[in-house]
């Protein structure tokens, strides 16, 4: 799993709660159960790639939530925002942002579960930051 990537970098997340051990505890059981491995750490973040993935990837979604809050707060759940801001400026949403996003109801409470599980399908890895 390469925790020492995580534990040199000293990899936490204060502003949650979670420190170094925390981190290092979550990616242990995903390495044992999905082959996670730390492709980088540093003081604030830690991309993860998984070998295998379960098919129901909604229990791993609020693990991964759990951990790191801001990858929904932040990322997945700012998404309608994000696309609503870019079409009144006439800039383009990314294609990948779109394919992810393609069929979502932005008014559904889940939205943002959903996009994070369809990225993990697609990607099979994930960066989880803490600021």
């Amino acid at each position: 799993m390469n925790e020492e990537l995580v534990r040199k970098a000293g990899t936490s997340g204060i502003n949650v709660g979670v420190d170094t051990e925390d981190i290092i505890a979550r990616l242990r059981t995903w390495s044992d159960r999905f082959g996670a491995e730390v492709v980088s750490a540093d003081a604030a973040s830690v991309q993860i790639r998984f070998t295998r993935l379960p098919e129901d990837l909604g229990p791993l979604g609020g693990e991964i939530e759990t951990l790191c809050p801001d990858i929904i707060h932040q990322h997945y759940g700012c998404f309608d925002e994000m696309f609503d801001s870019m079409e009144a400026a006439g800039v383009p949403i990314n294609p990948a942002d779109a394919a992810l996003a393609e069929g979502i109801d932005f008014a559904d409470p889940s939205f943002p579960q959903t996009l994070l599980q369809r990225a993990l399908a697609r990607d099979k890895s994930i960066t989880l930051w803490w600021d």
